[in-house]
């Protein structure tokens, strides 16, 4: 379950002076999922990298042996996910989370190709 969101703001001041600032928390989304390969198997390791609506808000994360994660206290809004893993393609996904919402992913890696051969001059 998810708490209070993250938070940023800023304000200027010059010297002497001060400020109030009142930073309002808002419920906070939360986002679990699992990374699988096009068979349905689970991935385990793979790198997820979340990237919520609050200002510098950066999470980076590892699929277990299930290829389940997850990243709790988000700031509601656009959230991006990106999963990759060694040997498959990068997925990008786009999510938009209320507050108090849970969001559930799953994402299909696909297999990367290569290409072998022989460079003859």
């Amino acid at each position: 379950k998810a708490g209070r969101a993250p938070t940023a703001e800023s304000v200027e001041i010059s010297s002497g002076e001060t400020a109030e600032l009142t930073l309002v928390m808002k419920p906070a989304c939360a986002l679990r999922g699992r990374v699988l390969d096009e068979g349905a198997r689970p991935i385990a390791g793979a790198s997820i990298e979340v990237f919520g609506a609050a200002r510098f808000e950066e999470h980076q994360l590892t699929s277990d042996r299930d290829g389940r994660f997850a990243c709790l206290d988000l700031a509601p809004g656009t959230v991006q996910v990106q999963a990759f893993a060694e040997g498959y393609t990068q997925r990008r996904d786009l999510l938009h989370a209320r507050a108090g919402e849970e969001l559930t992913l799953e994402a299909t890696l696909t297999r990367a190709l290569s290409i072998a051969g022989r460079l003859v001059d």
